[in-house]
């Protein structure tokens, strides 16, 4: 019985992630990165230590029944389970978010990359359309054109510099629905000066305060000043409700 051959596009954790889970069963896997290395958003997360996994992330905590049925059907326990056998030692903060022990990005990234000798990875390689027929998939990337029987994406999204514009057409092209894009879990800009500000990071209660001056919403967590914004996790919550919800707020 020959090999199902699967293309998986993108070389970020997920796809090498999901690399790892599948490299045991007889298939033959294809890994397309369109960067000229793999994991280039792991080493830059978490401030270049690699926040992984969250002992947070549990079900119908998400306000989407999407998110719930995939951390139902793999949690942070699986997670945590594949990255043992990986060989990653890690540890959590009081955030719960979980880090190497080594606080190092890199070895998170290695451990994702050990084990991957029987999978095809093909760097520089970006795809540019997928068409489906009723017996498989037909990738075209740079200037070549392959059959494959399974595709998986994994390609991200354009919330980094190093995501793709591409996914939204090959998957739209598939019929796949596609939501409004919206700015969400981002730094927010701020009017005032607050440049001699830039580096300094505080934990503390931050409040969005509307024109009637109500809290509307408050979190506590991470801030950190950047030349013209605001940044860090308790930053990025806030940005979500600023984007649902368009008005003018302080921020305090």
């Amino acid at each position: 019985m020959s090999k199902a051959k699967i293309a998986i596009v993108g070389g970020g954790c997920s796809g090498l992630l999901l690399a790892n889970l599948l490299a045991n069963n007889n298939v033959e896997i294809f890994l397309f990165e369109k960067n000229n290395k793999l994991g280039k958003k792991i080493l830059a997360s978490g401030n270049g230590k690699c926040n992984f996994t969250n002992l947070g992330s549990f079900d119908n905590k998400y306000n989407s029944n999407f998110a719930n049925f995939i951390i139902n059907k793999f949690g942070v326990e699986d997670t945590l389970k594949e990255f043992r056998k990986m060989g990653l030692i890690y540890k959590s903060d009081d955030q719960g978010r979980c880090y190497p022990v080594s606080e190092c990005a890199s070895s998170v990234l290695d451990c994702l990359k050990a084990k991957l000798n029987n999978v095809h990875i093909l760097l520089d390689c970006e795809v540019k359309t997928i068409i489906s027929n009723n017996k498989g998939y037909f990738v075209e990337y740079n200037k070549c054109s392959e059959y494959f029987d399974y595709v998986i994406c994994c390609s991200g999204s354009l919330a980094s510099n190093l995501g793709s514009n591409k996914a939204y057409s090959y998957l739209s092209g598939l019929g796949i629905k596609m939501e409004e894009l919206r700015a969400s879990l981002v730094p927010v800009i701020v009017r005032e000066k607050i440049s001699s500000l830039k580096g300094v990071r505080v934990k503390c209660l931050l409040k969005l305060i509307n024109k009637e001056n109500k809290v509307v919403y408050e979190e506590n967590g991470e801030v950190l000043f950047r030349e013209d914004s605001l940044s860090g996790i308790a930053t990025f919550n806030a940005s979500s409700f600023l984007n649902r919800n368009k008005s003018e707020y302080r921020i305090v």
